[in-house]
């Protein structure tokens, strides 16, 4: 019976490992208004988290007044540069979050919000980058 408690332990301890090495976390400065999901966040600083295993990335303004979440369709291929990026879809003074690219690693790239899809049938198109100031 001891045997199999440390077996579970060490399992567990491992599955925890595995998740925490699959996120990816980046600062990030933002000097716009930006939609991410379904969520309007202020210009700001930024931690930016991609977790692989759940889709999902989170959006949290570091000084703790807004976040958002935004589930992605498909992992970007391998960011080789030596910077991150946030790269947004920008339509006029509207700007929504399309993909976070961390420097060195796969990022992600967001499904188009019902938002996105309206704002774009009036307005051209530009992409707009942001460099990530920091990361894990």
């Amino acid at each position: 019976m001891m045997n199999f408690s440390k077996l579970a332990v060490a399992g567990a301890m491992f599955a925890f490992a595995s998740i925490a090495a699959q996120a990816q976390i980046m600062r990030v400065s933002v000097p716009f208004k930006f939609h991410a999901g379904s969520q309007v966040l202020p210009a700001g600083d930024y931690e930016v988290r991609i977790d692989q295993a759940s889709r999902r990335v989170t959006v949290a303004n570091l000084d703790g007044r807004a976040a958002g979440f935004h589930n992605f369709k498909n992992s970007v291929i391998q960011n080789e540069s030596n910077r991150g990026s946030l790269v947004f879809h920008a339509y006029g003074d509207s700007y929504f979050l399309h993909s976070v690219r961390p420097k060195m690693a796969d990022g992600a790239e967001m499904y188009t919000s019902r938002a996105e899809r309206e704002t774009a049938r009036n307005l051209p198109l530009r992409e707009v980058s942001t460099p990530v100031m920091g990361s894990n």
